[in-house]
């Protein structure tokens, strides 16, 4: 199970994953339109027919995968793939929990230093005698957690999802953000406020020496809050949103935004780690029939805690369970340093995946709400989409709203003024009438930019085919000349003949 929960592999350097692949920053901001546009879609895609369908590890791709036109198409789109992870910088998906982190073969060995899953070749490979890695902590894996050994396993690969669906409907349903007084509040801090209460309870004294911090903090929290719920006040129900309330809550909403993740990530990943351990414990002791065999399959159909949207944002190797080295200790800290390294592997695991996926999660959110924003201010687009949701179902939720907040576009500083002062302070009249200029021009630029977007894309599809081609007349001729090219030398040969006998007698015992 452990093995199971986000086998990723690290995406290799290349531009591609330097244009695209959100990590923070000013640049994230510029190429983040990019990244939903075309990265996603994209790398959705490839998941879903190379790894989804490529895999038959679900009753639909397997009954795809006996079609010969299915087997082809899959095909292409892998090599087309493993083209865009060698050259590009293309993230690669996780592989199946059995195959070694460095070829197709299963594994058999953990290595600690490495934190690695390699079959008994690799690891006779990348340890051999008389090279700097022969000291590493090499470990057998056992398959006392192999979910094909007992139980039948449901509620365990979707947990995620699972729980994100709880959280989702208990904050739909029942805590409410906007509130009549919303824009009259000086500071919206739940978190902050949840704790300065639990304070002031526990020990007064210590409330008031941290007073002032707790109010620092709650004017923080404040923008966070207002970051986001301002696209729903201003941006959709009154339609008086404006760039300089983006950019004047924006620093002190990514600062708050980084201290959340960095106090929470611990403690939710020692709760999820718990739950799923005792859910799979309990999963383990349920009789293994054809009927929970084949919904298990289902299941596994809606587990997309494993997609192609987590994984680009990187992540640890699943430590698999392990027997115990075979290696004496060489030293005092060589002893010390494997002992921690055995005993924390999964906490260190649980730790870095879901910090990893929180720290990904909540800057993409903040980006996104943002950009959209931004794109509703300066096209308009407020107006439209407050009609859109009317006929959806949310009239009486709007209407509702703008009787609240009915002197929201009463606002001193709109964004017409906002152009005006910058025309008045740069000088230029023209910027007066900027903001309809700036709608045409914008208009102009976009569908330019979806042309030229469409035509270089086509150009990159038809290289990247013609390098893929390339790839596949060099595979026969390299397994032709094989031999020779990997013919290193006479003096070599009797490590490799003494490497093979002992890979025989590996895969005989394994």
């Amino acid at each position: 199970q452990f093995r199971d929960r986000g086998r990723s592999g690290d995406p290799p350097s290349g531009f591609l994953k330097t244009m695209f692949l959100p990590r923070g920053g000013v640049k994230t901001f510029i190429t983040f339109p990019a990244t939903v546009l075309l990265f996603y879609p994209a790398h959705t895609f490839l998941w879903l027919v190379c790894d989804k369908v490529g895999n038959a590890d679900t009753p639909i791709s397997q009954r795809l995968m006996q079609r010969q036109d299915v087997k082809d198409f899959v095909r292409f789109w892998r090599d087309f793939k493993n083209v865009l992870c060698d050259h590009f910088g293309w993230p690669r998906t996780p592989p199946p929990w059995w195959r070694c982190g460095s070829c197709i073969n299963v594994q058999v060995y953990w290595c600690v230093n490495c934190r690695k899953a390699l079959c008994p070749s690799c690891t006779l490979h990348q340890h051999a005698p008389g090279s700097f890695f022969e000291t590493h902590s090499i470990e057998e894996i056992t398959d006392h957690w192999s979910k094909h050994k007992k139980g039948v396993h449901i509620l365990s690969p979707i947990l995620p999802e699972l729980i994100f669906l709880c959280g989702f409907v208990y904050i739909l349903l029942f805590v409410h953000f906007i509130h009549q007084d919303y824009l009259d509040s000086v500071d919206m801090c739940p978190l902050v406020s949840s704790l300065r209460h639990r304070t002031i309870v526990v020990e007064p004294t210590l409330y008031h020496y941290f007073k002032g911090t707790f109010s620092t903090w709650c004017t923080v929290e404040d923008s966070f809050v207002k970051l986001m719920l301002d696209f729903w006040v201003r941006g959709i129900v009154t339609n008086s949103d404006n760039s300089l309330l983006v950019f004047q809550t924006l620093p002190q909403a990514m600062l708050f935004n980084f201290v959340l993740v960095t106090c929470l990530a611990p403690l939710i990943a020692l709760l999820y780690a718990a739950l799923l351990n005792i859910i799979y414990l309990l999963e383990c002791q349920v009789n293994r029939t054809e009927f929970l065999a084949e919904l298990e399959g289902w299941v596994c159909c809606f587990s997309l805690s494993s997609s192609a949207y987590l994984h680009s944002a990187g992540g640890p190797d699943a430590p698999p369970p392990t027997k115990h080295r075979q290696r004496p200790t060489i030293d005092s800290m060589d002893g010390l340093y494997y002992w921690w390294m055995r005993r924390t592997k999964y906490i260190r695991f649980y730790f870095q995946s879901t910090s990893t996926a929180l720290t990904w999660l909540a800057w993409q959110t903040m980006l996104f709400t943002v950009v959209i924003r931004l794109l509703f201010i300066w096209l308009g687009l407020g107006e439209p989409a407050g009609r859109l949701l009317s006929m959806l179902g949310l009239r009486e939720t709007i209407e509702l709203h703008r009787r609240w907040f009915v002197y929201a576009p009463n606002l001193l500083l709109t964004e017409d003024r906002l152009w005006h002062i910058a025309s008045q302070i740069s000088h230029v009249q023209d910027l007066q009438v900027m903001p309809s200029r700036f709608h045409r021009y914008l208009n102009f630029g976009i569908v330019g930019f979806v042309v030229l977007g469409m035509v270089g894309i086509g150009l990159f599809i038809y290289w990247v085919t013609v390098i893929l081609y390339q790839r596949r007349r060099f595979r026969p001729e390299w397994n032709s000349l094989r031999g020779q090219s990997l013919h290193f030398g006479e003096d070599v040969e009797p490590i490799l003949r003494s490497s093979l006998q002992v890979l025989e007698q590996k895969n005989k015992v394994h």
